[in-house]
């Protein structure tokens, strides 16, 4: 019993499901996507992504662990992964994965045509998303596309189309998510030029708080625009002020060269997500 308990763990460890912070980064945008299409809250549309959005994050997670665990046994922070620390075998890694993939169908065929199609577009890329880091100084911007992908597919679950606008609020996730994600590389930067991975965090080095600047600056830019083309209410604008605030505070509080630091300022975009989907339903 304690061995299958162990095994268990080490699953759900692989799978980051005890660590749900990229669960509600990945789930924020589709929430956002089906909220602006909506008149009115969908619970059954809401519980589908919701559960989606569980899937493709773990599914994600284990695929980025069986590409790195070579490379995560030489970083302080990922050496105890189950595969990096071989606590799990390969094998059992790809049957999980297919599991989770099978889980993921499953609930994709539940929704129109166009969702389905963009769900199926999106996977080469997932696929590809681990070895960006190896070739590009840009991962960050690779994970944007992806992690924010749900807003279009939550917008065409409601509309059955996707329209130009959306891609305003697209656009918008896509920069806050190359922002949080240079904050959370900074975490292992020196680990990561040693062994040759690239990021944003490294390129952009000391002049990191400048250049969050101007992505966080871009992101709501792109947020004003959505109000203005969907028409949205003047308490989308006051909490998208909110929003700004509290992205310079995340900017003026940074300390790269503190993980804990960084951990902490990442994790606080939850709120930042939260306050999005508020501002749209509001």
């Amino acid at each position: 019993m304690d061995r299958i308990k162990n095994k268990i763990w080490l699953l759900i460890n692989l799978a980051r499901l005890n660590n749900p912070i990229g669960i509600f980064l990945l789930l924020f945008p589709c929430l956002l996507g089906i909220t602006i299409a909506s008149d009115q809250i969908n619970l059954e549309i809401f519980t589908l992504f919701t559960l989606g959005a569980i899937t493709m994050r773990s599914a994600g997670c284990i695929i980025n662990d069986i590409v790195d665990r070579n490379l995560d046994k030489k970083t302080v922070r990922t050496k105890d992964r189950p595969l990096a620390n071989e606590q799990l075998t390969l094998k059992e890694a790809y049957y999980f994965l297919l599991f989770l993939l099978i889980i993921g169908l499953l609930i994709l065929i539940k929704l129109n045509q166009i969702v389905i199609i963009l769900g199926l577009a999106i996977i080469p890329l997932i696929v590809l998303y681990p070895y960006m880091k190896r070739i590009t100084y840009f991962p960050q911007l690779f994970l944007g596309i992806i992690f924010n992908w749900g807003v279009l597919m939550g917008y065409a679950s409601i509309k059955n189309t996707l329209d130009p606008e959306i891609f305003f609020l697209y656009a918008a996730c896509i920069f806050w998510t190359i922002g949080y994600d240079t904050i959370y590389a900074h975490q292992d930067k020196k680990t990561d030029v040693k062994i040759g991975i690239k990021s944003t965090a490294i390129l952009f080095g000391k002049k990191t708080k400048l250049c969050l600047c101007m992505l966080y600056l871009l992101m709501i830019l792109n947020l004003v625009s959505t109000g203005i083309v969907f028409q949205l209410t003047s308490s989308f604008y006051l909490i998208t002020t909110v929003i700004l605030l509290h992205l310079m505070w995340q900017i003026y509080t940074l300390e790269i060269n503190d993980p804990k630091n960084c951990l902490s300022r990442f994790k606080s975009n939850r709120w930042v997500g939260l306050a999005m989907l508020a501002a749209i339903i509001l």
